[in-house]
């Protein structure tokens, strides 16, 4: 399967030296939407939560990180509600929330995350 070959390649590509976690977790978003469209959505999740964690891995807490790490657990909360995991919705909305607090509201990314999850 997709997920599952991803899955494998993605493990192989973070143990190189250089590599881009940034965009390893762009890429995994990219793979939930297409597995979410079309597949199993556990396996959506786990390529959103996968995402997530890249970006949580990344040292910096700039506007930039924030936003990248409110879009992936955005999408892992929105799946989770389709789920019927409702407490991990709830938990991601209020993560979403968390992080968005203080950018400033001029940010469409921001703005356009919130408002996805409300």
């Amino acid at each position: 399967s997709l997920f599952v070959y991803y899955k494998n390649l993605n493990e192989r590509l973070k143990g190189e030296e250089g590599c881009d976690r940034g965009a390893l977790a762009r890429s995994w978003l990219e793979v939930g939407k297409l597995i979410h469209e079309t597949g199993p959505k556990d396996d959506a999740w786990e390529a959103y939560h996968q995402a997530n964690e890249l970006y949580r891995a990344e040292a910096a807490d700039t506007p930039e990180s924030r936003l990248n790490r409110a879009e992936a657990e955005g999408k892992c909360g929105r799946l989770s509600f389709e789920l019927n995991r409702i407490t991990d919705a709830k938990a991601s909305c209020a993560e979403v929330a968390r992080l968005l607090e203080g950018l400033p509201a001029t940010s469409r990314k921001a703005a356009g995350e919130l408002a996805e999850m409300w």
